[in-house]
């Protein structure tokens, strides 16, 4: 069986299909085998996310009350993951622990073997490409599977340590909104009305003379420019006006 036929019965396919031809079409090419209890190896306390999904079908029913659905929910341990398919990349194979996996996971273990990446670079866990992968078809937004290759390069060449580089691409295309802020990508998250995790380090007067010159000496973190990545696809999901313009400056 090939992931295509999963795919294709997601609620979203008529809209991946618009926006990720080439992904659709990859899709045909994977193969999905049966599940092993081997790849269950993220798993924590999976038998607790199975007791919260039978509590909210009794909630649902209402076999139970909202005060005894919530006095369970107290009950349980606080974290909790249970491991819904695999992707092994290079072979370009998955496989799906229930029968009829949600998309968010069907699109998720195709993602890793279309686009090659580890977690780090591709899981929305970590602000990686499949967050810009959802907002492009949530938004509507004219961008395609090239935008989601040019975010996961910016995103593992910081990682690798190329962060100034990184940093000089963004603000060379940020630069197209002729905003008054010293070219620095903590000047443009402070114009959007956010802080970086570096917001600490940068000296008080700065933070609202976004002007100012003496920007040129405030270095930019790996951390820093993830959180500006972060920021952006977050504020834009929420139809932030400003991180809105600022992704169609980065990505058009």
């Amino acid at each position: 069986m090939r992931a295509y036929e999963y795919l294709v019965r997601c609620p979203s396919f008529p809209l991946i299909a618009k926006k990720f031809p080439d992904f659709v079409e990859f899709s045909k090419s994977v193969e999905v085998v049966p599940w092993d209890d081997e790849y269950a190896i993220a798993d924590r306390n999976p038998e607790v996310i199975d007791y919260l999904e039978f509590l909210e079908k009794l909630l649902e029913m209402r076999a139970i009350s909202q005060e005894e659905y919530e006095r369970e929910l107290s009950k349980l341990p606080s974290y909790a993951s249970k491991t819904g398919g695999v992707a092994f990349i290079q072979d370009n194979v998955v496989s799906f622990r229930e029968e009829n996996p949600p998309e968010h996971i069907i699109v998720h273990e195709v993602g890793h073997c279309y686009f090659k990446e580890n977690d780090r670079i591709w899981s929305a866990s970590y602000g990686g490409g499949e967050s810009l992968f959802w907002l492009i078809l949530r938004k509507d937004l004219p961008l395609n599977e090239l935008s989601i290759f040019q975010y996961h390069s910016w995103l593992r060449r910081a990682l690798e340590g190329q962060v100034q580089e990184v940093a000089k691409e963004i603000l060379k295309k940020l630069s197209k909104l002729n905003l008054p802020v010293f070219p620095h990508i903590y000047t443009y998250q402070l114009w959007a009305g956010t802080l970086g995790i570096d917001a600490g380090k940068i000296p008080g007067h700065l933070l609202f003379d976004l002007e100012n010159p003496e920007w040129e000496k405030v270095e930019v973190s790996r951390e820093g420019l993830l959180s500006f990545f972060a920021n952006l696809i977050v504020g834009a999901s929420l139809n932030d006006s400003i991180q809105l313009a600022y992704l169609q400056a980065i990505f058009l």
